[in-house]
């Protein structure tokens, strides 16, 4: 049985954490999202969108890397991306995701499609962000 039978429908994993600091989330907004840089109504300072999914690639990699669970190849992209809330610098939100389905690919031999539900949680326990995950997995 390889390692991609062995992946369990529901399997839920905890990523970690990622502090939005200010500094960082100006820098990121400068670089990729200028728009951001329009503060709230409360003229709390926000994190720019795209750096609340991004912050999900960092965490997913080291999770995956220390658990050397799986044989992981590149990633078709994500879909279903839904901010709940605006998140504001200085926040920390904790990132899991849970393994809603997989198959074996009909065309790429030795290669199963893996999808997940993303979610970001902010220290409230409310879900801020959440997403749909697709990444290819070696099935031998």
């Amino acid at each position: 049985m390889s390692a991609f039978d062995e992946i369990e429908i529901g399997r839920r994993d905890a990523l970690g954490a990622y502090h939005f600091e200010p500094a960082e989330a100006d820098a990121f907004a400068r670089r990729f999202d200028p728009l951001v840089l329009v503060s709230s109504d409360d003229d709390a300072p926000l994190v720019s969108p795209w750096h609340v999914a991004a912050a999900f690639m960092p965490l997913n990699v080291a999770f995956q890397a220390k658990a050397d669970l799986f044989r992981f190849g590149p990633s078709p992209g994500v879909s279903d991306l839904v901010w709940h809330r605006p998140v504001l610098q200085g926040e920390t939100l904790r990132y899991s995701q849970t393994t809603t389905a997989k198959r074996r690919t009909a065309r790429l031999a030795g290669w199963g499609l893996l999808t997940t539900h993303v979610e970001a949680r902010d220290e409230a326990d409310e879900l801020v962000f959440s997403m749909t995950g697709r990444v290819l997995v070696r099935t031998d």
